[in-house]
């Protein structure tokens, strides 16, 4: 049997945490395609488009993430203009949302940056 490892960044937390958007994520470019949960994206919508102002980071489109963490919805994402042109992505909502992410970053070779709107399922 063969191993196989996927290192994650580190993450940062506290009430303050979408500010420092403007101090970590610009070094990976300046394209950002945000995926997730409906509701996850309908409540942190305006609170990333204000993390974004001003930094150079435009956020092109908010993509619904497929409702499962499968691979099925991995490969439909790899599918839309916003995610093949992206330079990062945003993950948001809870963690099959997140996983999703995870997987279609690692897939597509492209930085990642989560935020869990459900800290107890440990989405980070």
């Amino acid at each position: 049997m063969s191993e196989y490892s996927v290192i994650f960044p580190s993450y940062t937390i506290g009430e303050q945490a979408y500010d420092k958007v403007k101090d970590i994520c610009p070094r990976y470019g300046t394209k950002v395609v945000a995926i997730g949960g409906k509701t996850a994206m309908a409540k942190v919508r305006e609170l990333l488009l204000q993390a974004v102002e001003g930094t150079g980071l435009e956020i092109d489109e908010f993509i619904w993430f497929g409702g499962e963490a499968a691979y099925e919805n991995v490969e439909k994402l790899k599918e839309h203009k916003s995610v093949q042109e992206a330079d990062m992505i945003f993950a948001i909502g809870g963690g099959k949302a997140i996983d999703t992410c995870k997987i279609l970053a690692h897939a597509i070779e492209k930085p990642f940056f989560t935020f869990p709107t459900i800290a107890s399922n440990c989405a980070c």
